[in-house]
């Protein structure tokens, strides 16, 4: 049992309720659910600092958006900027994708009904 030695800290009669160690020991034992997640599958990430990391440039190019000419090109570019994270967390080319995905827009701008996204399987992925 992982958390045994906790349970039995915490019984100590020394230690205090505002004492460091007795709250470290609470928080501990009162996050035992989520914090068995990562005893039982080391796979999974313990903080999400990657994928903060990748979505930095859509608030970074928000921010920058204040200083474009037109409300419109701003809310462009973080479409563009929102799309290209998504492809890299997806772990799709973007220039890739966003040429296929244009490339089709243009043909299929007069055959209105069909779907863009028939050939998503077919997008390199990058490595």
């Amino acid at each position: 049992m992982p958390f045994a030695f906790c349970k039995e800290q915490r019984q100590r009669a020394d230690l205090l309720p505002d004492d460091s160690w007795m709250k470290a020991l609470n928080y501990t034992l009162k996050r035992k659910r989520q914090l068995m997640v990562f005893l039982e599958k080391p796979d999974v990430a313990m903080d999400t600092n990657h994928l903060e990391r990748e979505i930095r440039p859509i608030p970074m190019g928000k921010k920058n958006g204040l200083f474009f000419w037109t409300e419109l090109g701003a809310e462009h570019i973080c479409l563009i900027q929102s799309l290209i994270c998504t492809c890299k967390l997806h772990d799709f080319d973007p220039n890739v994708y966003l040429t296929d995905v244009l490339q089709r827009v243009s043909q299929q701008s007069s055959q209105r009904g069909r779907r863009l996204n028939t050939k998503a399987k077919e997008i390199p992925v990058c490595r």
